[in-house]
């Protein structure tokens, strides 16, 4: 049962209209914007979480409080204590609360929507900037999936300044001032593809080095030396990234809330030990195949 002053909802309105007024100005924005409007098309994903002019509108201090109070009622809720008090004593302490909910109705198993794929889609937004935001990329697949594992694999390989993107393409080339892999992975879709900062006049060639390099993974895929040592750097990020309570509590959390299953993380990471060399290249030599969809966010001349 939340206050919700009406100054701090006002200012929260605020601050979202601020940042969509400078969404305007960022050619950044713009860029994924045109890429998820691309690749997600009509799927929901599509949509900014923030919103849009029209929808902020919409929403008063009475019409949040009645969705946070529906939202009690209808959605999932998971509770989750990482810490080192017994399960009774936790409950003991949230009884109080827990009975202040009402009882909650039988949730209804969400439909999946099918995202409509496109392929060879380009679009160029002109930007009176110096610097050209370039994203390369297509529809992926959801999450958990043997595809979306191997696209994991293959985006830690890419990732960081010593990876062959970073040092090929920015470093000895100088073709860009950042260039990075990035995954997108959600329940029902996702998308897999590069961003390229470059000048406006190494545009053409930045892109090619890309797909260059996209290309050699098609035909060559991995050496088993290369391969092995991608499993050990995501065990290792994995070790990395569980260092706290919050850790735990998100790496457990977030997978029991969408019906996944207590361990579903801790079995992807299983599943990834146990993958063979040549599923993991077969799969890059369909998946790489140059059908990409583009949006360049710069200065035309």
């Amino acid at each position: 049962n939340p206050v919700m002053p009406a100054n701090y909802f006002n200012t929260e309105k605020e601050l979202i209209k601020r940042t969509l007024f400078l969404q305007k100005e960022d050619p950044v924005k713009h860029c994924f914007r045109a890429f998820s409007d691309m690749v997600f098309n009509s799927h929901p994903y599509s949509m900014d979480i923030i919103g849009n002019e029209k929808s902020i509108k919409k929403i008063t201090r009475k019409t949040l409080l009645e969705t946070h109070q529906k939202q009690l009622t209808e959605s999932e809720i998971v509770f989750t204590f990482c810490g080192d008090l017994e399960l009774e004593t936790v409950l003991e302490m949230l009884a109080p609360h827990l009975n202040l909910l009402s009882q909650t109705k039988k949730v209804q198993k969400h439909k999946k929507k099918k995202v409509k794929v496109l392929k060879n889609q380009t679009k160029i937004i002109d930007f009176d900037r110096e610097q050209t935001h370039i994203m390369i990329g297509k529809p992926s697949f959801s999450v958990g999936s043997d595809e979306d594992l191997y696209l994991k694999m293959f985006t830690t390989y890419l990732s960081g300044q010593s990876s062959e993107l970073f040092v090929e393409v920015r470093d000895k080339k100088g073709l860009c001032y950042s260039v990075q892999p990035l995954q997108n992975t959600s329940l029902e879709a996702g998308y897999w593809g590069i961003y390229i900062g470059a000048g406006h006049d190494k545009v053409d060639a930045a892109i090619k080095a890309i797909k260059d390099i996209l290309e050699k993974y098609r035909k060559k895929g991995f050496s088993k030396k290369d391969f092995n040592q991608i499993k050990k750097m995501i065990n290792g990020q994995n070790l990395i990234n569980l260092q706290t309570n919050e850790d735990y509590a998100n790496f457990y959390s977030i997978s029991v809330l969408h019906e996944l299953g207590l361990d579903f993380q801790h079995h992807g990471f299983e599943k990834i030990n146990s993958m063979k060399l040549e599923d993991f290249n077969k799969f890059l030599s369909t998946f790489l195949i140059d059908d990409w969809n583009m949006v360049q966010v710069g200065r035309q001349e």
